[in-house]
């Protein structure tokens, strides 16, 4: 598996980085709809980094229960295979 180093002791893999833009446009597209949420006054760069990262960590979740196969497409594959 290849991986990129973005930072020290930070290590992500291709296909991570390969659904960033996604993230990207999400946290974009949740940062206009909640605009009117934001207080004037306050740091609004913490408020929306603090958006990226749940958005970041939703991608992330997502991507992992698209990798999962159910257990009917398991026993599939292994009834199919050969002996």
């Amino acid at each position: 598996m290849s991986s990129i180093s973005t930072r020290p002791g930070i290590r992500c893999g291709a296909s991570w980085i390969a659904s960033a833009p996604r993230a990207v446009q999400e946290t974009f597209l949740t940062v206009s709809r909640k605009a009117a949420t934001f207080e004037p006054g306050t740091n609004f760069v913490a408020w929306a980094c603090g958006i990226a990262r749940l958005k970041v960590l939703e991608t992330f979740r997502q991507r992992k229960r698209a990798n999962v196969l159910s257990e009917a497409a398991i026993i599939a594959l292994t009834e199919d295979a050969p002996s």
